[in-house]
């Protein structure tokens, strides 16, 4: 665990304050209308999303229902609470109200239009399903108390909940095959192969330990196996055999959205909500491009001053890179050198932190290796909240294969990851009390929260925590690996990449092994489409936000008070975050 968790001066106080104007009486009820649709938002979402009531600390009832008669009903929901909001007047609110205005507004439209892509959508990818909803399930059945009659018909109760669960995904399956979708089918293997995974995990993911339910429970454990064996491994088979020989010759060697029956509509609408702003996937495509020619030109530079000479100028960045990722510098031996190596990196940045944030989440922070189950189809990991039953937020790494799984750009991803990025990010606004409760227990916007953590590992240079240009380089090949991503992701999703195609742009720009590069490329292409997008754009809105402030305020301008303005009213879609810092540089006066 850190120092600096512990022992810095933690500051919890509003952070950007409300607009100093009297709230007429129509402006109070709309106030009084807002606060009352975010506390129905936030509980319509509990109701649906277990982790969110599992970090609460609070009894989980029931798991998702991934049927599209579910998906409709939701958009129902958000169609009527929307008209309810309508004649809400923005200018008679202040401005803490007018964001959650704006972000119910949001959340409600794309729940509304969710419906309509259901049956282009894939749930059952590595990402989506593995890392986003199963795990959590899993970790939600680990917790649960059995120590009671109560507690122990309760948790059967989840047993067959989430044997529904899987059973509607091989519905879902089924349903896609007769309207003539199925994923890619490089991607097959490797879903089939996670639901395996967990098959064969039966026993341990469900079964309580005997120190768990204590004396007296054999009654107890035979009915969990029964539950297990005839609810649970029978739909994961279920769900297999429709993953079977037939789906596999009917799928399509091409991946991406691109020729999946509404595909291109669905990936409109991913690229709408995973960035957040109004690019189109051409503008995106052609930003792409731009960003990793100019990143290309400071690689060269860096090689230069490094000393690297390279058989050919074409081939400099692939011979670099193929050189970087056999240097036994880079490669850790353990997954407990991978934790010490990360843990270093970050000692290295504490010391400068409150030279740039002035307000700091209580929550501990470190690292822990995934699931194993997981590692096989994620990249790297995941940033993991404080929860009631782990108050640290963590940094979920990939422990596997470390032969080849260079750290090279270890030092940024930490930072990304941890502090200043997505702990500091997540977990201050998860804390913020004095914010409504929708705006901090629903965590949302990608291009947000990822651009933030981009943001924040760049906030290493001028920190000067990249000592040397093999610092720099490092970081600066994850800056490609994002840019990329912009090229990749639309290119296969929209424009009809194949991933061949796409298999040799990002080999030769990034320092990743081949494994680590065709689970990445199956992740934009088959897994969670569009969602790569937020990490690239939303850095560079919010570095383009910053030059507008500086700008604007001159030597008015306070780093600090701008970080506290862009992150202490919780994440906001990026149309909404250039409106608040606008008004955030008008109160500078």
């Amino acid at each position: 665990m850190s120092h600096l968790a512990r022992v810095a001066a933690v500051i919890v106080l509003p952070l950007v304050a409300a607009c100093n104007v009297e709230i007429s009486v129509d402006g109070a009820a709309d106030a009084d209308l807002i606060a009352a649709a975010g506390d129905e938002y936030l509980e319509f979402v509990a109701a649906r999303d277990p982790y969110l009531k599992f970090r609460r600390g609070e009894k989980v009832e029931d798991f998702p229902d991934w049927t599209l008669e579910a998906a409709e009903a939701d958009g129902a929901f958000a169609r009527d609470l929307l008209d309810r909001l309508a004649g809400v007047d923005e200018e008679a609110v202040d401005h803490e109200d007018w964001i959650s205005l704006r972000l119910l507004r949001w959340n409600l439209g794309m729940l509304v239009e969710a419906p309509k892509h259901y049956w282009a959508d894939f749930n059952i990818t590595p990402y989506a399903a593995g890392g986003f909803s199963l795990n959590i399930l899993h970790q939600v059945l680990g917790a649960a108390p059995v120590g009671t009659g109560e507690e122990r018909a309760h948790y059967l109760h989840l047993l067959d909940e989430y044997a529904q669960g899987i059973g509607q995904l091989a519905d879902k399956v089924a349903g896609q095959k007769e309207r003539g979708i199925h994923l890619p089918k490089a991607q097959v293997p490797a879903v089939v192969g996670m639901f395996e995974g967990y098959r064969g995990r039966l026993e341990e993911l469900f079964v309580p330990a005997a120190d768990r339910v204590g004396d007296g429970a054999d009654d107890f454990l035979d009915q969990v196996r029964e539950e297990v064996e005839t609810g649970i491994d029978a739909q994961f088979s279920r769900l297999v055999a429709e993953l079977g020989d037939d789906y596999l010759e009917a799928a399509p060697e091409q991946v991406g959205l691109s020729e999946v029956p509404g595909g291109r509509e669905l990936y409109v609408h991913r690229v709408r909500m995973h960035t957040t702003t109004d690019l189109t996937p051409e503008e995106i495509h052609e930003l792409g491009l731009d960003q990793v020619a100019q990143i290309e030109a400071e690689l060269a530079a860096l090689r230069e001053e490094i000393g690297f000479e390279a058989a050919s100028e074409e081939t400099a960045m692939k011979e670099f890179l193929d050189q970087v990722r056999a240097d036994p510098r880079f490669i850790a031996a353990s997954p407990e050198e991978v934790e010490e190596r990360y843990m270093g990196y970050i000692e290295k940045i504490e010391p400068h932190i409150a030279d740039y944030f002035d307000v700091l989440p209580e929550a501990p922070y470190g690292v822990r290796r995934l699931d194993p189950t997981s590692e096989a189809t994620m990249t790297f990991g995941v940033y993991q909240l404080p929860t009631s039953v782990n108050p640290r937020g963590e940094y979920r790494y990939n422990g596997s294969d470390l032969e080849n799984r260079s750290l090279f750009s270890a030092q940024g991803l930490i930072y990304h990851e941890l502090i200043p990025g997505h702990h500091f990010q997540l977990a201050l606004a998860n804390e913020r009390e004095d914010l409504p409760r929708f705006r901090r227990e629903t965590i949302g916007y990608g291009a947000f929260t990822e651009g933030w953590a981009e943001y924040a590992a760049n906030l290493g240079k001028e920190m000067g925590v990249y000592e040397n240009a093999y610092d720099l380089y490092g970081r600066l090949v994850m800056e490609m690996f994002i840019s990329c991503r912009l090229v990749l992701d639309t290119g296969m999703n929209y424009f009809g990449w194949d991933i061949e195609r796409a298999r040799e742009y990002m080999s030769a720009r990034v320092v990743y092994s081949d494994v680590e590069v065709a689970t990445e490329l199956l992740r934009y292409s088959a897994d969670i489409h569009g969602q790569a997008l937020a990490y690239r754009i939303g850095n560079l809105e919010i570095l383009r936000l910053r030059r507008k402030a500086e700008e604007a305020l001159g030597d008015r301008f306070d780093i600090k008070a701008f970080h506290a303005a862009v992150i202490g009213s919780g994440a906001m879609p990026m149309v909404v975050l250039e409106e608040h810092i606008d008004w955030w540089i008008e109160q500078q006066g």
